[in-house]
């Protein structure tokens, strides 16, 4: 993101909270003891030598007291009265996004990294059809939201949607709650670590290899696949195992720039 174009943000979201702290008679001072327990978050923000802008689990806090949304601090959109059905998902990242929608309503969307999700149940992850493929794997109903700045961008319709408490998600699994997405196995190349019929909770913050875990990938046939990756010691460019754990012994060697991390399974829900 372009300095111009941080700085454009950066005062459009600052006058955004004035407007809301003028609206409560609250100072900047006091919205921050209640938001965060300490001073000076907003006057950093403000700050230009700092290049900070908040992310949007920060303003998550924030939000409640100012009786806005996430959504509306950052970006301006809707109302800045809070309402009862709000935007759950929105990106880490502080650039706003243009879509037209073909997918409708209901859709989640992949974008420049981040998840963007309305949902009809405030605080709800949603659940894809994009099947996280052991084996072969498969991609159901997939559509493409048309985004027009220029993003990595892919849609996918949500087939149901799951409460999850997001202090459960950010501290036991250690993963950022507005970019869990669950996506069903296919499958039993994963078992017994994963089994068919399983929903993976997968972190799409955590979308670059941060030690050998359990990813969802793709290599380039726009198949997602659940697969374990280990990394082989002492390569350089990067070199990867690619492991089903069905068969740990029989695995495809790729390197860094043969396939690409969606993100980091960090939990799932499975039948007993």
């Amino acid at each position: 993101m372009s300095t111009e174009k941080a700085d454009e943000i950066r005062a459009a979201l600052l006058d955004r909270i004035d407007q809301r702290l003028k609206a409560l008679n609250l100072t900047r001072r006091a919205a921050e003891m209640k938001a965060f327990g300490k001073p000076d978050a907003i006057r950093n923000w403000s700050r230009k030598d700092k290049n900070v802008l908040p992310r949007m689990d920060t303003l998550a806090l924030l939000a409640p007291v100012l009786e806005t949304t996430a959504a509306w601090l950052m970006y301006g959109d809707d109302t800045p009265a809070k309402k009862s059905l709000i935007s759950s998902f929105d990106p880490d990242a502080p650039e706003p996004m243009d879509p037209d929608w073909e997918a409708g309503d209901k859709a989640a969307a992949y974008f420049n990294g981040g998840l963007h999700y309305n949902g009809t149940v405030a605080g709800a992850s949603p659940e894809i059809p994009a099947a996280a493929g052991a084996g072969q794997g498969q991609v159901l109903e997939d559509r493409a939201a048309a985004l027009k700045t220029g993003g990595i961008a892919s849609g996918h319709p949500v087939v149901n949607e799951w409460l999850i408490p997001s202090d459960f998600v950010r501290h036991a699994l250690g993963a950022t709650p507005s970019q869990i997405v669950l996506i069903p196995v296919v499958g039993h190349s994963m078992e017994p670590r994963l089994f068919a019929g399983d929903r993976v909770l997968v972190d799409l913050s955590q979308s670059s290899y941060a030690g050998d875990a359990i990813y969802v990938i793709n290599d380039g046939d726009d198949v997602l696949k659940v697969k374990t990756l280990a990394k082989i010691a002492g390569s350089s460019p990067p070199r990867f195992r690619i492991i089903s754990e069905a068969a740990p012994d029989r695995f495809d060697e790729l390197d860094h720039d043969q396939f690409r991390i969606i993100g980091r399974v960090v939990g799932r829900f499975s039948r007993m």
